[in-house]
């Protein structure tokens, strides 16, 4: 910029046009477009710039005799960047020809006010998002040629109240239906190319009677489907109806559908875009696409992206838990356990975080899977982010795969209420109802009358919330505690106004230490990480080993039965043990024994369904 910070007060002020001097707006424009397109490296950029020229001197630049500008022609020049904003407050414009550059970015809404734009010529360049309503307020405009763009949407119906607009080139964009009705009736339109988008036979029924002279309408892109993987088990029937499997198929007279799998036609072309297989069978898998005519435009056959259909893997993916508070975010934060439903393998399954469709794996990245539970690895902010979009994959031993796209809430903690607890310590060895203390609730908006509650989430914060319980404004313990067991308890109470605000706040619950008599050497399980729990299926256990130890892992019940027995020899390292519950357990409360040669753990496990 230190060339611009030099030229420009001489630009402006000095410079003589051959027709007058250069209006200032649209000079500061050109000089924004030189420095936002790398205007050093373009292949021709006579006198752009440089002291003692006219602005009418620079190549591609054409002025009206007041200075105006009101022709641009920079095609095949090597232009690479986005427009700067400045660029589109040139209201002069009459003809603009950018084509075949590297631009990209979008058309702004600001388009409308250039009135007296006849001609935009963007072809062959990488731009954009949708076109902008606005552009039915260019009133004069005669020719809009944007193929070969990244242009996507649907077309603005205002596109149709320009009643000089001769020649429309949309090829080779993303642009898809609903088209706007009316555009075959527009009086000047002669050329109309819509080639290589997401159209069908619905859009194209307003031209069977008035097509333009120019009329490029096929082929078309391959139609997305959604979902593109089903899952069925053996014996069950499957029927699928194309027209509501992707939103670029309409039913319009004279269709026909054609069903394929793995490229073999299953079907005759008939009238219903419906394919029914009543009965599913392992030799039903495969790659299911369909095809479609119509007698009025015989040139032109759609065809969708494949189906996948797997028969007897994974037919769900579930989370316990898809909201979580903003406060509560942080890296590594549990979200949710995830759960797959599969009839014929009820565990086992391998599941991560995969790319979907680019929309629905949008968040993934801020976001892990251990294969047993979702966690979220940044600091949510509901004003800024209120929900999150991941793709969860789940593989079975056969290699038979369902993807399915979770939506993550973030719910809004406002300036509520905040607690305080009178007591954080309590005795070890204490009685069930024990109260540990006073809950006392502060509210510049409402001076009583909370709900008081424990939270119900999977976060580190909450892993002890089952074990209390809240009566009144006493917070009271539901077990008897340990401190050789368990030294500390974390818990997250909440409180809820008459307005529904609500504040949650953290507490850790610290066991005295009493003095013990002879007995087993029962250490406090920090040696061992368990998570999560409460669990539903899956229990991890993360452990260090310093020398080479047996370890054994016994799971019991309140009456004392095993109910999960192993023993492995470890050598020194980190180790994680993955125990897979049985179906048959009843939800309630277990106690996890791990021991060592020289130690033994205790956990209180809840088992939920």
């Amino acid at each position: 910029m230190k060339k611009l910070f030099f030229l420009l007060p001489a630009f402006l002020l000095n410079i003589q046009l051959l027709t007058g001097k250069a209006h200032q707006g649209d000079s500061l424009a050109l000089v924004a477009l030189y420095d936002s397109t790398n205007g050093p490296s373009w292949f021709n950029s006579e006198n752009w710039l440089q002291p003692g020229t006219t602005l009418s001197q620079w190549f591609g630049v054409y002025l009206y005799g007041n200075g105006r500008v009101y022709r641009i022609n920079l095609s095949l020049n090597n232009l690479e960047g986005k427009l700067p904003a400045a660029f589109w407050n040139m209201d002069s414009l009459n003809y603009l020809n950018l084509h075949t550059n590297n631009l990209s970015g979008s058309i702004p809404e600001s388009i409308g006010n250039f009135d007296v734009l006849e001609y935009i010529l963007l072809e062959d360049n990488n731009f954009s998002g949708p076109l902008p309503e606005a552009l039915g307020n260019v009133s004069n405009l005669v020719a809009l040629h944007i193929y070969e763009n990244n242009f996507s949407g649907t077309l603005p119906a205002e596109i149709t109240s320009l009643q000089h607009l001769e020649s429309v080139h949309l090829s080779v964009n993303a642009f898809h239906s609903p088209f706007p009705s009316g555009i075959a009736d527009m009086p000047v339109l002669n050329s109309f190319n819509i080639d290589n988008n997401y159209f069908n036979f619905a859009d194209l029924e307003q031209f069977i009677d008035n097509p333009p002279l120019t009329f490029g309408y096929y082929p078309q892109g391959q139609i997305p489907v959604y979902p593109g993987q089903v899952n069925y088990a053996t014996g069950e029937a499957m029927v699928i109806d194309i027209t509501a499997s992707t939103k670029y198929v309409s039913a319009a007279p004279g269709n026909q559908y054609q069903w394929w799998r793995n490229g073999v036609s299953l079907t005759s072309y008939s009238s219903s875009p419906v394919l029914t297989l009543p009965e599913l069978t392992e030799a039903s898998e495969g790659y299911y696409y369909c095809t479609m005519t119509n007698s009025n435009w015989p040139e032109l056959e759609l065809t969708t992206d494949s189906i996948r259909l797997v028969i007897d893997g994974p037919t769900e993916i579930t989370l316990t838990n898809n909201d979580i508070y903003e406060d509560q975010c942080g890296l590594d934060t549990p979200v949710g356990d995830i759960i797959v439903t599969d009839p014929d393998q009820p565990f086992g399954h391998n599941v991560f975080l995969a790319e979907g469709n680019g929309i629905n794996d949008a968040d993934n990245d801020l976001f892990f899977c251990d294969g047993v539970c979702l966690y979220i690895n940044v600091d949510c902010n509901f004003e800024t982010k209120n929900q999150y979009f991941v793709n969860l994959r789940a593989v079975d031993d056969d290699l038979q795969t369902l993807d399915v796209p979770l939506v993550i809430h973030v719910l809004d903690v406002s300036d509520g209420p905040e607690i305080a607890l009178s007591e954080t310590d309590i005795d070890e060895n204490c009685s069930e109802g024990t109260v540990v203390g006073t809950i006392t609730v502060t509210d510049p908006n409402q001076e009583n009358g909370h709900l008081l509650t424990l939270t119900d989430g999977h976060s580190s914060e909450e892993a002890d919330n089952y074990k209390f319980t809240i009566e009144g404004d006493e917070l009271k313990i539901m077990v008897s505690p340990d401190y050789e067991t368990q030294p500390e308890f974390n818990i997250t109470l909440m409180a809820v106004d008459e307005e529904n605000q609500h504040g949650a706040f953290h507490f850790v619950i610290h066991v005295n230490d009493l003095a013990d008599g002879d007995g087993l050497n029962m250490i406090t399980g920090n040696d061992f990480k368990v998570f999560p729990n409460p669990v539903s299926e899956c229990l991890n256990i993360e452990y260090s080993v310093g020398n080479e130890t047996e370890i054994a892992i016994q799971m019991v019940d309140m009456q004392g039965r095993t109910c999960y027995l192993s023993n492995i020899r470890r050598i020194p390292g980190d180790y994680r043990e993955t125990m897979r519950l049985k179906e048959s357990l009843s939800p309630g409360s277990y106690l996890l024994y791990i021991q060592s040669e020289e130690k033994i753990s205790v956990f209180n496990l809840l088992l939920k369904n």
